[in-house]
């Protein structure tokens, strides 16, 4: 018996076993005149425990808060760069730090036509890039066009009077590379016995569903072609 029970405590204490935790944030981060812009701790920093850490941003713009470094450029920033340093202590001492630099854009040629495709899950879908268009067009941008293959769900959306966008409730950017193994035909039918079962359970008849259902099990990046 001690036998066994050595052996499950090792492999207990193996498996708990788990990296030093470290920043895990890109080389640059762009930010806008006008526009906050923000790095949570919580995000950038892989741990598991992220509460049990103090942090640490040193930069020449901005400020450092209790959960986030943030800064609002001026127009005077426009086309700047500034070094930005992460540090994570605990009781021991240092834990890991990172460098990133914050590129604030330049002023744009409002004259010059610019597209833009967005990507998420409902926030997009909920009326983000119908903010996105108004902002553009308020600071001049009369040739600003969002690219996307849907409109969403709303009758507004349906009906083309806001941008177009890839915004899908629920959908993580891991479901814009994996979700291509249904038929349109079987999309159908998968979405309509979802929403039944889920309906039903609230005591709810579904109704039939829109055509644009069909897209919400369908990424518009992957498709099949001679069954791959």
């Amino acid at each position: 018996m001690k036998k066994v029970i050595t052996s499950l405590w090792v492999v207990a204490a193996s498996s708990t076993a788990c990296a030093r935790p470290s920043f895990m944030i890109p080389d640059r981060i762009y930010a806008a005149v006008g526009h906050e812009c923000n790095v949570y701790f919580g995000n950038v920093f892989d741990s598991s425990t992220p509460w049990n850490y103090a942090y640490e941003a040193l930069c020449d713009r901005g400020r450092h808060e209790m959960r986030r470094w943030c800064w609002t450029p001026k127009k005077e920033d426009a086309g700047s760069s500034h070094r930005l340093v992460l540090r994570a202590v605990d009781d021991t001492g240092l834990v890991a730090a990172a460098t990133t630099t914050v590129t604030v854009a330049a002023v744009a040629d409002r004259k010059k036509r610019v597209s833009m495709a967005t990507l998420s899950a409902s926030l997009v879908n909920c009326g983000y890039p119908q903010k996105v268009f108004e902002d553009m067009r308020k600071n001049g941008f009369a040739d600003f066009h969002a690219a996307g293959s849907r409109a969403g769900e709303t009758p507004a959306e349906v009906s083309g009077e806001v941008p177009k966008h890839d915004g899908y409730g629920g959908w993580t950017f891991s479901s814009f590379l994996s979700r291509y193994g249904v038929t349109d035909d079987e999309i159908s039918k998968v979405q309509a016995e979802a929403e039944r079962r889920q309906l039903e359970s609230f005591g709810v008849k579904l109704k039939p569903g829109e055509e644009w259902r069909k897209q919400l099990m369908k990424s518009p990046f992957i498709r099949i072609e001679n069954g791959k």
